[in-house]
């Protein structure tokens, strides 16, 4: 088991915290030669055609602990005090006393550990094309939608412009609108993580400081 850190969008943050995404997908480089991947109980992943068979080193396993890197952003009260808060959602950030930067914005990418509020745990790993995803896989990233007109078209980002009936298909918007025009249509390997979400800090979890 290991402690990794991994980004989301604020759109994927939102999801996470009312309960709708349990899986993500991340790219993962793969041979041209590649026609199978297989789960074998001693070698691990791996992939192969007719004349190759060769491991496949996976960043992420099951059982292992994520905590989630998201943006944040510097909010000001009317006397001037500065503190931080998380970018997804205006919620407050805790300790303020632990905030000493001055930038008015902080990346996800450069966000600290001990500022993380979301946990994940690895149940599930597959290697897979992208879109071999299917319907409930769609749902379980965390698109959104409503029983009557169907599932967000994030075309426009995370300005929602429209409903789709198939969540495929939102999901296809959600990819290419994070990973940029003609992604989802690349199909690309995947790695498939299917994950429990608690909303603390990884080392509150674990009993550390």
């Amino acid at each position: 088991m290991a402690d990794r850190p991994i980004l989301f969008s604020g759109a994927m943050v939102r999801a996470l915290l009312n309960g709708s995404k349990t899986q993500t997908r991340r790219t993962i480089k793969m041979p041209e030669w590649a026609t199978h991947v297989a789960y074998d109980a001693f070698h691990g992943w791996r992939f192969n055609s007719l004349d190759h068979s060769e491991p496949l080193l996976l960043r992420i396993d099951e059982g292992d602990r994520l905590w989630v890197r998201e943006s944040l952003k510097i909010e000001s009260t009317d006397q001037g005090v500065r503190y931080p808060t998380y970018a997804a959602d205006g919620a407050k950030l805790w300790p303020l006393s632990e905030w000493t930067r001055e930038r008015n914005a902080v990346p996800s990418i450069h966000m600290p550990r001990w500022a993380s509020r979301l946990t994940l745990t690895v149940t599930d790993v597959r290697v897979e094309r992208l879109q071999d995803c299917s319907a409930a896989d769609a749902i379980a990233e965390g698109i959104r939608g409503n029983g009557f007109e169907g599932w967000v078209d994030y075309s426009e980002g995370d300005k929602p412009c429209d409903f789709l009936v198939d969540p495929r298909q939102s999901y296809r918007t959600l990819w290419n609108s994070i990973n940029g025009p003609g992604a989802w249509e690349a199909n690309p390997w995947v790695a498939a993580y299917t994950f429990t979400v608690q909303r603390r800090n990884i080392d509150q979890l674990s009993g550390t400081k």
